[in-house]
């Protein structure tokens, strides 16, 4: 790792455009904008001929042509994972077949993998994520990884919100392990319990609570930009009794609760047989919903699901890449929006393009939501921008330090060169921010801050050796290659059927879509 970019005293940023307050729109943009940061936080912001005579001591850092500054990005869901599931193997599927599959995606190092794919964030301009932890026990090892990932995202210089996570019931399928266990033959039930024995690998509920007021202790002395929240990964992995120890744990610390929320068809189908309720009832009925917590996906939610998501400012993170990916289906943003829920944006550690790049992401989901309708509004280019910001910042309860550039805030900016964007020719009226909003990629990404530090300048990073990053986990996978050999392949190929059987009859034609893109008849 190379020496890093924090520099000692005040720096002044100076932009073509800064975009100072994403959920103001066009009207929280400054031309010809300067920006002082001291030491970790914003001291001022202005344009450029009202700030210069005041810090024309300090070099600036950028110039009057070419930079668009905006709030570091919040990536409000993901999983740590550098390395893709396609390159190990798994292809994409139905969340419920995808799911076993993660046999292939083991033996490698967990401070190489995070770091690889926190420096994938960086590069996209990604300043803050909430990962969505999944660790095996027992505990020392379940601990051993928790740590590795902080330490990975502290020497990365990346802010974190750690949603430390574990299954407490069924993995394999949603129903009785032992029932469905049952109907298997012989050979492959025992193949079950030899390659997905979770069971040996899963902490009690007393443990996972341990392990997480161990690291709520450690984090602002050992990991100053993490925070760690509370995640039971879902409805259909826990029980209602996990669920309210979770609640009465995070009310005690007023700590964040992240986990996922009707993401398939099938998970709301589980819960409408298990609890003959929504699934939003059941939390909200354990003490989960509230202002302090985000949902994920949240895909099969009710038009009462949704008013009892505005009436608790539970936000939802949507995950439109993922879900496309797998099949899952499409958030009803527009209903969530008109309701007012927050609504933040997530990668899933599954993008669209399989390259985490959140700028892309964003107008993704300002796209996908468009209706034909005339008169119909659609989601502006700052409106995306606004809930991959704000709205993120909500989710990571960092509301009011980051996701505005404001003075007061924690200095965590992305700036992108206009360069590539207005090639060719841009007309003069044009709105070159949102243009830009809606052209750039992660290769337009030229500076990144955060908290104060410049950790990636001119497309290059400051603090870390990013050859020297993949090659660490390069070698952690090559390490382990023979576990993921042949023989799990043809596992999950002879259990697929199985699965599919498993759910027959959960799917059902009584479903009323929020909005109709085509019809047959």
């Amino acid at each position: 790792m190379s020496g890093g970019g924090r520099m000692a005293g005040q720096t002044l940023v100076r932009a073509e455009y800064l975009i100072a307050d994403p959920s103001r729109g066009a009207a929280g943009t400054i031309r010809d904008a300067a920006l002082v940061i001291d030491g970790n936080t914003i001291a001022a912001v202005g344009p450029w001929s009202e700030l210069e005579p005041r810090y024309r001591h300090l070099t600036p850092l950028g110039g009057p042509d070419g930079w668009l500054a905006i709030p570091g990005l919040v990536n409000a869901h993901h999983h740590g994972r550098g390395v893709s599931t396609l390159c190990v193997g798994m292809a994409d599927a139905p969340l419920e077949l995808w799911l076993p599959e993660f046999i292939l995606y083991r033996g490698y190092d967990v401070h190489a993998n995070t770091l690889y794919a926190a420096t994938r964030m960086l590069r996209s301009g990604i300043t803050t994520s909430i990962e969505s932890h999944l660790g095996a026990g027992p505990l020392p090892t379940f601990c051993d990884g928790v740590e590795a990932s902080l330490r990975a995202y502290r020497d990365a210089g990346a802010r974190v919100a750690f949603a430390v996570g574990c299954y407490e019931q069924q993995e394999v399928t949603y129903l009785n392990a032992e029932g469905w266990l049952a109907r298997l033959p012989e050979t492959l039930r025992q193949e079950v319990r030899a390659r997905l024995d979770y069971a040996r690998i899963r902490l009690t509920v007393d443990e996972y609570l341990e392990a997480f007021e161990r690291f709520h202790a450690r984090c602002a002395t050992e990991f100053p930009l993490a925070r760690v929240m509370l995640n039971p990964r879902g409805l259909q992995w826990a029980s209602e009794a996990f669920l309210r120890r979770v609640a009465e744990t995070a009310a005690r610390h007023q700590a964040g609760i992240h986990t996922h929320l009707l993401e398939t068809l099938y998970q709301r189908t589980y819960a409408e047989r298990r609890f003959n309720a929504s699934a939003v009832d059941v939390l909200e009925r354990s003490g989960l919903l509230g202002p302090r917590t985000s949902v994920a996906h949240a895909v099969w939610v009710t038009g009462r699901d949704v008013e009892r998501l505005a009436a608790t400012q539970t936000t939802v993170v949507t995950n439109a890449s993922s879900n496309l990916r797998l099949g899952s289906g499409v958030v009803p943003l527009n209903a969530l929006r008109a309701r007012g829920v927050n609504v933040a944006v997530g990668l899933d550690s599954a993008t669209l393009f399989d390259d985490d790049d959140m700028l892309k992401e964003m107008r993704l989901v300002a796209t996908l939501h468009r209706r034909g309708a005339l008169g119909e509004t659609w989601l502006s280019p700052y409106e995306a921008l606004a809930m991959a910001t704000v709205g993120g910042a909500r989710a990571a309860l960092l509301e009011g330090q980051i996701g505005r550039l404001l003075p007061g805030y924690r200095a965590d900016l992305t700036i992108l060169d206009m360069t590539r964007v207005r090639e060719g020719y841009v007309d003069p009226r044009a709105d070159l921010p949102a243009l830009a909003l809606a052209r750039a990629q992660t290769a337009d990404v030229d500076t990144v801050i955060v908290d104060g530090e410049v950790l990636l300048r001119g497309g290059r990073f400051t603090r870390l050796d990013e050859r020297q990053v993949a090659a660490a986990l390069r070698e952690s996978w090559q390490a382990h290659e023979a576990e993921r050999n042949g023989e799990a392949a043809e596992f999950l190929t002879k259990l697929r059927p199985h699965l599919v059987a498993a759910y027959e009859g959960w799917e059902s034609s009584a479903y009323d879509p929020y909005v109709s893109i085509n019809s047959r008849t």
